[in-house]
């Protein structure tokens, strides 16, 4: 454990995950060390002005008033410990800070000029020329701006999504014209938002409080993530009126709603992009799109419709696009006009319709400046909106509190599924050591304000139905929803899941619900695990507690607490009878103890 050793695995960074504020006078603090290396740490901090003068006129450095806390080693794997501290009380919202590492080999010093003697730190000298100041971390003032703030009301949301062409109709015998009427492909049940408001008691039935919709705007294509129009209501779905409807009846019910905003692209056949098709560079419109030449199609249509194209032709399109999908031309965000149009539409569903959220689809292709100037429009008309962003990886330039409230937390997902999926899904699974070391990793991922609002999903429509990620075992998949509900966040269930639906892919994972379908057991399990959710605070707390662990087994006992309660969590995911912290358990089964404090 030589100071070499340390200095080598020792991370800290001011104004970032590392170090944050939590409320205008608390500010958290974060420290990385390699494994086992520091047996304690304490967070010396003072005032950089927190000068006196002495009877005689000279003005000395207070140093006999510096603040002295103890972190606490929060989380573990095998290469790191993660250390932790919330300074509260912070006076004069002034900060210098660094930290003492108590170690096996004596004690040392780090700042931002690195690890130094403990007697380096003892005789450093305040003489006002900023020597002494320059080996402490800074973090000049606490402005109640930079303070992470999201709705109070997501963390004890429970989301169902619905992907609303194969949910419920109240018209289903209208198919043909509803079809019609948006030029859709035939399918055999078309679902529609009248069909979703005659479901809402069943969806309160299972202790649903929020609803997040897929695309609902008009648009050719099953799914809508091409927007042809973003003010209007897809017709196969209804109508503005059916949906501002819908909104009223879920909020009597108590449940929220969350529209889905694609504006990294839009369809074809949006006007702005046939604008610029037809007029060139006399489009008013040109700009709002990326035209690398003119004329804007360099490939013939068939009957005033894309045809199916090579793939070197889409790769060559004279147009920028998702992917390299010809049918949805990506949007010049960067565009000012572009931004006030996408604001202003976003707003009215917020003003007109009183919805409660946007997620935000492919949100890490469109610039940080884009959803910086969006959030604050957003929350100019109602300051409780819930913004997440689509990303799939590690999110963090994006939830500092500038830009999302969360983000839909695929990485969760992986980790359920890397220790519970099958292998003809999951390319990289782990044991139970692995997924706890990989719980670690994600609980130091981001800032501690911000996991409550996490997005927190086992599947969704671009995904595999969890069913079949799990192996098509049910005690599995409930398994796997027991691990989502002990996280924190905010869950969703996506529709049919209490149905068993499944789907080896995203495509045939939308399959109809069968309302003929009255209660079974997974319905009765999911609504119990949202139960106990709603009652027990601690389960989506951020303090996780392996006390006992099986590898062998991939058994554990896990307890969670909160300032009211505390869950212990027996769990066995292995074909085995098991015994653990004196509990029976059969095979891929669960118990939980829940105490009141």
């Amino acid at each position: 454990m030589t100071k070499k050793q340390i200095a080598q695995t020792i991370y800290h960074e001011t104004k970032s995950k590392w170090s944050y504020l939590k409320s205008e006078d608390t500010i958290h603090l974060k420290l990385k060390v390699g494994s086992n290396l520091v047996n304690r740490i304490e967070v010396v901090s003072y005032d950089p002005f927190n000068w006196a003068p002495e009877p005689s006129g000279k003005y000395i450095f207070r140093t006999d008033e510096f603040r002295f806390e103890e972190l606490e080693k929060e989380f573990s794997n095998d290469l790191f410990d993660y250390w932790f501290v919330e300074v509260k009380e912070v006076k004069d919202l002034r900060f210098r800070y660094g930290f003492i590492l108590y170690t096996d080999n004596g004690i040392f010093f780090y700042g931002p000029k690195g690890i130094v003697s403990y007697d380096v730190y003892k005789n450093i000298k305040y003489t006002g020329t900023g020597e002494g100041f320059s080996m402490f971390f800074n973090f000049p003032y606490f402005n109640y701006e930079d303070v992470y703030q999201a709705p109070k009301w997501v963390k004890d949301t429970i989301w169902y999504q619905i992907f609303p062409a194969t949910f419920a109709s109240r018209n289903n015998n209208d198919i043909d014209s509803k079809i019609a009427q948006s030029s859709h492909v035939k399918l055999d049940y078309m679902g529609d938002l009248l069909g979703v408001v005659d479901k809402l008691d069943y969806l309160k039935d299972l202790g649903i409080t929020g609803i997040y919709f897929t695309p609902l705007f008009d648009s050719l294509s099953i799914h809508k993530y091409d927007t042809k129009d973003y003010t209007k209501i897809d017709p196969s779905f209804g109508t503005n009126k059916d949906f501002k409807l819908l909104v009223q009846e879920a909020h009597g019910r108590g449940i929220k709603v969350m529209l889905d905003g694609v504006f990294n692209h839009c369809a074809f056949e949006h006007p702005f992009f046939q604008d610029v098709i037809k007029n060139g560079e006399a489009s008013k419109y040109k700009d709002y799109f990326f035209i690398k030449e003119y004329p804007v199609l360099n490939f013939n249509l068939d009957n005033g419709t894309i045809p199916n194209l090579k793939f070197e032709q889409t790769k060559n399109l004279n147009y920028r696009t998702f992917g390299f999908t010809p049918s949805m031309p990506k949007l010049n965000t960067g565009n000012k006009d572009l931004q006030r149009y996408i604001n202003e539409v976003c707003k009215t569903w917020i003003r007109d319709y009183n919805i409660d959220g946007w997620r935000l689809d492919v949100s890490n292709a469109v610039s940080h400046d884009f959803w910086r100037d969006f959030r604050k429009e957003m929350k100019s008309v109602k300051d409780d909106i819930y913004l997440i962003g689509e990303n799939w990886e590690n999110s963090y330039p994006w939830i500092q509190g500038d830009q999302f409230d969360g983000v839909m937390n695929f990485e969760v997902m992986y980790r359920i599924w890397a220790f519970l999926g099958d292998k003809k899904y999951v390319d990289n699974l782990v044991d139970l050591d692995g997924f706890i070391n990989s719980i670690s990793e994600y609980l130091v991922m981001y800032p501690k304000v911000v996991y409550e609002n996490m997005f927190n999903f086992l599947d969704n429509h671009d995904t595999p139905r969890i069913i079949n990620i799990m192996g098509k075992n049910s005690n599995i998949t409930k398994l796997s929803f027991v691990l989502l509900m002990m996280m924190p966040g905010t869950p969703s269930i996506y529709y049919g899941t209490e149905q068993l639906l499944e789907g080896d892919n995203p495509g045939n994972g939308r399959k109809n619900m069968d309302w003929s379908i009255e209660g079974n057991d997974m319905y009765d399990f999911l609504k119990d695990m949202i139960t106990y959710r709603k009652s027990y605070p601690a389960m989506h707390s951020i303090n996780f507690n392996w006390e006992i662990i099986d590898n062998s087994n991939r058994a554990f006992k896990l307890i969670k607490f909160s300032k009211s309660n505390e869950v212990v969590l027996y769990f066995n995911a292995s074909e085995n009878n098991i015994i653990i912290g004196g509990v029976k358990l059969e095979p891929y089964s669960y118990k939980f103890e829940f105490l009141h404090k």
